[in-house]
């Protein structure tokens, strides 16, 4: 499947992309936070310099989880720097 995304970023502008890695893990209720939970991690870690902000939602997502991870969680953050 093939999908095509226009969007008009601006100088401050954040990026985020993300593996299932850090949506399908378990706490000890046996829930997961999935995508909106993460897209919550990353909006109250979206006020901190870029790096901080990457420390920030691999921190609240190990703080989530049970144990060790099972899977294997990627993360990138991208910042526009200039229009």
């Amino acid at each position: 499947m093939e999908i095509d995304v226009e969007l008009e970023l601006r100088p401050k502008d954040r990026i985020t992309l993300y593996t299932d890695g850090l949506t399908d893990v378990f706490n000890q209720r046996g829930e997961m936070p999935g995508v909106e939970g993460l897209q919550a991690v990353i909006g109250e870690a979206s006020y901190l310099p870029l790096c901080e902000m990457k420390q920030a939602i691999v921190d609240r997502v190990a703080a989530w989880r049970k144990g060790p991870a099972t899977d294997d969680p990627s993360l990138v953050l991208m910042e526009v720097l200039a229009a």
